[in-house]
């Protein structure tokens, strides 16, 4: 029985990503950001890392997220940590998160631990 090693299953479904248009939200660093109550998650491409942040609670690192679509088109990225999976989904519309004049191209929400938070998604200001 001829097994596709994890890499070729990655870069098969990368492959049918892209040919579902849009494109990876994952091609560079990616920040989700909301507010009321304020929370961040940082994703770097280059470190492979993830980090969730909320005030009155220790950050939380988090494993890179594996990267899926829904039939409807949104990106769906699922990250694991000790302590709960963090599920992050992305549509794609204008959205503003309320503390700037900021647009991002994504709507955001994250659900974590049975909580969901909502915001917005996009690359990082200033290109990191």
């Amino acid at each position: 029985v001829i097994r596709p090693s994890l890499a070729a299953a990655a870069m098969l479904m990368t492959a049918s990503l892209a040919a579902c248009g849009g494109g990876s939200a994952l091609s560079d660093d990616l920040n989700l950001v909301g507010t009321e109550p304020f929370w961040a998650m940082q994703i770097d491409k280059e470190l492979k890392t993830a980090k969730f942040s909320r005030p009155g609670s220790s950050d939380i690192d988090v494993g890179y997220p594996a990267e899926t679509k829904t039939k409807e088109g949104a990106i769906v990225l699922t990250s694991s940590s000790p302590e709960g999976d963090v599920v992050m989904t992305l549509t794609e519309a204008k959205c503003q998160d309320g503390m700037s004049d900021r647009e991002y191209p994504w709507d955001a929400s994250l659900q974590f631990k049975g909580q969901t938070y909502k915001g917005c998604a996009g690359a990082p200001q200033g290109g990191g």
